[in-house]
């Protein structure tokens, strides 16, 4: 109880600190502070049969963060976000760890930028889209961090043409994601490829989801992703504590295949976005879990080819209205973690914002309504609504 109320009053100080953004500079150099808070309450309304804790209704805050951004000189940029939220409850949820980016961008080649560090990877569009741009509390299943990394160490290669209408991103990192953090590298020491490129018409289109500009000419932006891993272990030896993902399969032994295309539109306060993305997971051992029944029964390799695939979509359509100055958000998703177990993930899920000052004051409330479940991912409760306030200082 102690811990809570010194943690409760030191984020109550940063908040008055942080309060507003400061710039600092001395004419080549400068630096910019900002931060961005948020909390929500969240109540679980249908429970499973035999489930009746409530440990999960609960109000808490859910991020606040510090925003160091600045360059030096002509050609080099730097990143640094920071979660004290994350950081003092001690989580490493990919949605949101505690150091949300720790990076630097030099741009003084011709041929192309060079990004060097911590933070979000070059693949799929709805993962480039910040949180505080979304009237939704939560993302989409198959982009939150359950199947693929959100974040990684690494470099990335950055070339943009016709004025940022084509964007094209190739890069190498560790293959561990968010578990990079705490545990370095792994005893296979292998790493993973992963490329983008997007195309934007007829001007560039933001990583966002509302149109709270109102277009006044129809935009479209459509992206290809991929990314390779290969990860073979040694004999005895384990990936370390989390990598693998909740549910075992995020980071595996063996070689891992993912693909991705995204769509998104916008005009005159609509807004719409589609995803798609496919796994193909080859494993190294033939006896792994992940080729395994939900009794444990393992299928032969004749089967299984030693490989199980996983994936999923998801549609979202937006609309602003200015005059109610509101966002009005429904979004449909489908996830299948694994084809040999029974089941796949489908909700519905509905979001309204309420703009005090745009996206940077905004008290949102989301409801979703899990439709159907897979076997390995029971949930417990079929139905989730949270309503809470953010806002960007």
């Amino acid at each position: 109880m102690k811990f809570k109320i010194l943690s409760f009053l030191f984020i109550v100080c940063i908040v008055q600190i942080t309060n507003a953004q400061f710039t600092f500079s001395n004419g080549e150099n400068s630096m910019t502070i900002s931060s961005r808070f948020s909390m929500y309450a969240q109540r679980r309304l249908i429970l499973d049969s035999g489930q009746v804790s409530r440990k999960k209704d609960l109000m808490n805050i859910n991020r606040l963060q510090l925003v160091l951004k600045g360059n030096r000189g002509k050609h080099i940029k730097y990143d640094a976000t920071f979660d004290i939220a994350a950081l003092i409850i001690k989580a490493n949820d990919p949605q949101n760890p505690a150091i949300l980016d720790a990076n630097a961008t030099y741009t003084g080649f011709k041929a192309f930028d060079v990004i060097a560090g911590w933070g979000k990877v070059p693949y799929s569009r709805q993962n480039q889209v910040s949180f505080f741009e979304s009237a939704f509390w939560h993302r989409p299943e198959i982009t939150g961090g359950i199947l693929f990394s959100r974040r990684d160490a690494g470099v990335t290669l950055h070339k943009n043409f016709f004025h940022k209408l084509i964007n094209l991103y190739g890069g190498v990192y560790t293959g561990l994601g968010e578990a990079t953090l705490t545990n370095g590298n792994d005893p296979s020491g292998g790493v993973e490829y992963i490329s983008r490129a997007d195309f934007s018409y007829p001007t560039r289109y933001k990583y966002t989801e509302i149109d709270i500009s109102h277009s006044v000419v129809p935009m479209f932006s459509l992206g290809v992703n991929g990314r390779y891993a290969k990860k073979i272990l040694p004999a005895g030896t384990s990936f370390a504590a989390l990598s693998n993902g909740e549910f075992g399969s995020k980071v595996i032994n063996g070689e891992k295949y993912t693909y991705g295309a995204d769509f998104a539109f916008q005009y005159q306060g609509f807004s719409f976005q589609a995803e798609i993305h496919q796994l193909k997971n080859v494993m190294q051992d033939s006896l792994d879990a992940n080729l395994q029944t939900i009794q444990g029964r393992i299928l032969p390799v004749a089967f299984t080819n030693k490989t199980f695939y996983s994936g999923g979509a998801f549609v979202q359509a937006n609309y602003h209205s200015k005059k109610l100055k509101s966002a009005f958000c429904v979004r449909y998703e489908q996830m299948n973690l694994n084809n040999f177990v029974e089941g796949e993930q489908r909700r519905l899920s509905f979001a309204y914002a309420y703009m005090l000052k745009g996206t940077k004051s905004m008290v949102k409330v989301s409801f979703y309504t899990i439709d159907s479940k897979e076997v390995i991912d029971p949930f417990g409760f079929r139905q989730e609504i949270r309503l809470g306030w953010q806002v960007i200082l």
